[in-house]
């Protein structure tokens, strides 16, 4: 069987399911939201850096994490990409353990009707490992600056999910989109 295109490489959190909100749903009985527009969590809650490595690492263990809505337009799009023939990779920073990466395989499949291939790496960790394991030219879709720059260090074409914490960013290799209707269109023209 030979693929009719190379699969699309794609991040999960704040590209397929929108984290952000759910998060701050399960952390608004311990702390106020002090900075919303701040993407780093110490920030964001007016923490210190280790408690806010250890709530994410906490969130993403949890049982949320198979639950996460749908980001914006996803569902639609990501299953008329897949009816076309087209197939999924998604690398995401959620964690090592194995029954978060059940979670996460279990959320995806129920929101987008297939089994996606996943690969979970530990919380926050950098993507560069992941991608240089793949050939130049592949699409990869993220939501976080640092990702997309490893993405063209690897040969990729990275299309940028907009949102709030990455609109300081600006690289002319990288392509910034609103909606998953604005990724078919570019994936398919």
């Amino acid at each position: 069987m030979t693929l009719k295109h190379l699969p699309i490489l794609t991040d999960v959190d704040g590209v397929l399911f929108d984290w952000e909100a759910s998060f701050n749903k399960w952390m608004s009985p311990k702390y106020p939201i002090v900075n919303p527009e701040d993407y780093s969590i110490n920030v964001r809650y007016n923490i210190s850096k280790d408690e806010a490595k250890k709530y994410t690492k906490e969130f993403n263990e949890c049982g949320w994490i198979g639950y996460l809505p749908v980001l914006r337009d996803a569902k639609r799009y990501v299953k008329k990409l897949i009816e076309e023939g087209y197939e999924f990779q998604a690398i995401t920073s959620l964690s090592t353990d194995y029954f978060a990466g059940v979670l996460r395989r279990g959320n995806l499949e129920s929101a987008f009707g297939t089994d996606m291939n996943c690969t979970c790496l530990d919380t926050g960790a950098d993507k560069d490992n992941e991608l240089k394991k793949y050939s130049p030219g592949h699409w990869w879709l993220e939501d976080k600056p640092e990702n997309c720059e490893a993405g063209l260090k690897f040969g990729h074409k990275p299309i940028l999910i907009d949102h709030v914490h990455n609109r300081w960013y600006n690289n002319p290799n990288v392509i910034r989109v609103e909606t998953w209707k604005d990724i078919y269109n570019i994936i398919t023209n």
